[in-house]
């Protein structure tokens, strides 16, 4: 009798997984997914933009380098990256005693691209683990750069502690262009697919789902429309109260 295993030695063969992370961090889990059989599919959900405004990130980045806050904490990889695009346009150097992280990506991030030591790991993905995870002094000021969609719960969190956080905006997360978008889409797998995402690329799918739901009432509603004038039936007026018209309008 032949084994399941000697006919799929991969525990994922002949399944399609869609990473709907961004393109630029979709190489590495890519490859790691091979590796086991699977057959990924870049998706991408979400692409990464600096601020409309790099005026608060800047000045927090120059207090930062005159060593105005006692701690720095960074809560994804993608913040990293921001934060040291920034010291290395403004040809800046960090001064800060303490730094906190969000996961052992994040903190290993840290590490590599900014040369600092960690000395908060929050384990579990959540921002209660980091604040747990820190030893803030009453009065402790942090700095919080972040995304520009991510929740303030880490932040009220801190000051709970008794911190003064100064959050400031790092990156945009926004959708990714159509045309990679369309190019994935495409492809019909004739399974149901299993999605990897991070918070921001749930929030943006949804947000997109939500828009499409919308756009295809509003078609149906318009071929119903055309279809009652193709058959010589009057199309029904708005109702009073909704219409521009002084006949619509409400009383003052």
């Amino acid at each position: 009798m032949i084994a399941r295993n000697d006919i799929y030695p991969y525990p994922l063969y002949g399944k399609r997984i869609v990473i709907t992370r961004a393109t630029s961090q979709s190489h590495e889990f890519a490859d790691l997914l091979r590796g086991r059989g699977a057959e990924p599919l870049v998706y991408p959900c979400l692409d990464f933009a600096p601020p409309d405004d790099m005026n608060p990130l800047d000045g927090a980045l120059r207090e930062a380098s005159q060593g105005k806050f006692d701690w720095l904490v960074l809560t994804s990889a993608n913040a990293v990256q921001a934060v040291k695009a920034r010291l290395e346009a403004l040809g800046l150097r960090l001064v800060v005693p303490y730094v906190g992280a969000v996961g052992p990506s994040t903190a290993e991030a840290i590490r590599r691209e900014l040369g600092l030591q960690v000395d908060g790991i929050g384990e579990e993905f959540r921002s209660t683990s980091l604040v747990e995870a820190i030893d803030l002094k009453q009065g402790a000021r942090v700095l919080l750069p972040k995304a520009d969609i991510a929740p303030n719960a880490l932040a009220r969190k801190l000051e709970t502690r008794g911190a003064q956080v100064k959050s400031v905006i790092a990156y945009r997360a926004a959708r990714a262009p159509r045309a990679v978008r369309r190019v994935v889409a495409t492809r019909r797998p004739a399974e149901p697919l299993p999605r990897t995402a991070s918070p921001a690329a749930t929030a943006i799918r949804a947000g997109s789902a939500r828009s499409r739901r919308g756009s295809a009432k509003r078609r149906r509603s318009a071929r119903g429309v055309r279809k009652m004038r193709r058959q010589g039936c009057p199309a029904r007026s708005a109702p009073a109260g909704r219409r521009g018209d002084a006949a619509g309008a409400r009383p003052l």
